[in-house]
């Protein structure tokens, strides 16, 4: 199982990556070290502000990329409104994904 989560980062912007392990990979962008991403140790992530479920690598490395080529509101309106995924997302196969529920803050 592959995940893609989103991030808020401190300036407002977001940071969206993939991971068999969300959780791992998310305390390693907040901890700034060398296993986090370049944007994020310059931008620190806040909050997890969404988290999809994808069976597959491909599944996930399709919706991040997707994700990334939306305008900044799309971004916003998409992480607060879980309804809008087959309007932003058309080519891709809503049964693929499935909103997950998780909360995660930096501390």
């Amino acid at each position: 199982m592959y995940y893609v989560y989103v991030l808020r980062c401190a300036d407002g912007s977001y940071y969206c990556g993939y991971s068999a392990d969300w959780r791992r990979r998310v305390e390693e962008h907040a901890a700034k070290g060398s296993r986090s991403a370049r944007y994020t140790r310059a931008h620190p992530p806040r909050a997890l502000s969404a988290l999809w479920s994808c069976g597959e690598k491909g599944d996930a490395m399709r919706l991040e990329y997707r994700f990334k080529q939306l305008r900044r509101e799309d971004k916003e309106r998409l992480v607060e409104d879980e309804g809008l995924f087959a309007g932003l997302f058309p080519t891709l196969e809503r049964e693929k994904y499935r909103r997950e529920r998780e909360r995660w803050e930096a501390k």
